[in-house]
Formats: C-alpha cells, structure tokens, sequence
C-alpha cells in the first residue's frame, strides 16, 4: 500500500472516531433540553386540567412531568397546589419543604408555603411568606389576604385582619370578603361569632 492510500486510510479513521465521538456527545446531551420540553408541554396540560377542576388528570400530569424533571420546581409546584386545594398537609409539608429547599421565591411558592405554615399554626414563618409576596409584589392582594388570614387564624388580631381585607379589596376590584367563610383556610371560621361580627364591619364599610 502506497503513502497516498496510508494518509488516506489514516484520515478516514481519524475522522470516523471524531464522528463517533460526536454522537455520543450527542446522545448524552440533548435529553436535558428533550426532557425540559416534554415536561413543560405536560405541565401546560396538567395546569389547564386543575382549572377545569379535573385534580385526578392534574396530578397524573404533575407526577409525569416529575419523572422527567425531577430536580426542577415546576412539577412540585403543581403537586403542592393540588394538595393544599385537596387538604393533604402531610404530603403538601413534603413537598413545600422541597420548593423552600429550591431556594426559588416566586410569589406562587411564597403562597403556598405561607398557606401550609398557616395549617401547621406557624404564624410567624406564615407572616414571612405573605410579606416576601408583598416586597415583590406590592399591589397583589394575595399577599394581603394571607396576611389577614394570618391574623385571624394565629393571634385574632381583628384589627389588622379589618385592615388588611379592607387593603385587598382596594387592590383587587369586584373582590367580596363575604365569600371567605366559603374559602380554604377561611373555613375553619365560619362559625366563630367574633370572626363573622368583625368580617361583618368590614362588609358595611364603604
């Protein structure tokens, strides 16, 4: 075999091994970016199913997506959400410690997790997470409405429970603090005579 034919031989291996090399680079990397997609396209679903109210096709969706991202927070996120809706404290504690321990602070994780420290009677870690919303988001009624339920719930600070709705219902017009005896959180109130008289102040002002 000539020299042409050897450099020619030895050129072609060179280049089947880089290109060998390269797919398996190839192989290891797109499935982050394959399972990023795949898992927000069903998390999508998922969130369009809780709205509907359907929490069964909800949670499948959050616990595919989980699988696929199992490090990320948007799966966990939905899973908390359909547990606190459904009142299952020990798995959404579970999973709240697991968004805290993220160290992401949006205004949905802060709510939610103010709501289950609500249920575990931790009023200060509650306030904490009701004021995080507030800092990031002064006009979001949901920050205050959490605050209120704070102090109506922990130490029945009626005066600022009053303050607060009155804040709440400036922040978000059409907003009626009439349905909160009906609401999560609210409902263990709903036949508390001092709750109802200073909800009822609240009602008559203009």
């Amino acid at each position: 075999m000539n020299r042409s034919c050897l450099a020619a031989l030895a050129g072609l291996t060179s280049l089947l091994t880089l290109l060998g090399n390269s797919t398996e680079l190839r192989a290891q990397r797109p499935l982050p970016a394959w399972a990023e997609y795949h898992s927000s396209t069903i998390l999508q679903h998922g969130w369009l199913a809780w709205a509907r109210g359907d929490l069964r096709a909800a949670e499948a969706a959050a616990r595919r997506a989980e699988l696929l991202e199992p490090n990320g927070n948007s799966a966990i996120l939905l899973l908390t959400t359909l547990q606190v809706e459904q009142e299952r404290w020990k798995e959404a504690t579970l999973n709240g410690s697991r968004l805290a321990a993220s160290g992401e602070q949006s205004a949905d994780i802060s709510l939610l997790l103010g709501r289950i420290a609500v249920e575990q009677g931790h009023w200060g870690a509650a306030r904490n997470h009701y004021q995080r919303v507030l800092r990031r988001h002064p006009k979001d009624a949901r920050g205050e409405l959490g605050l209120a339920l704070v102090a109506a719930r922990g130490p029945r600070d009626w005066k600022e429970m009053r303050a607060r709705l009155a804040t709440a219902t400036r922040l978000q017009p059409g907003f009626s603090a009439a349905i909160l005896p009906l609401t999560p959180g609210w409902k263990v109130l709903a036949d508390d005579e001092e709750f109802l008289r200073h909800l009822g102040s609240v009602l008559e002002s203009p």
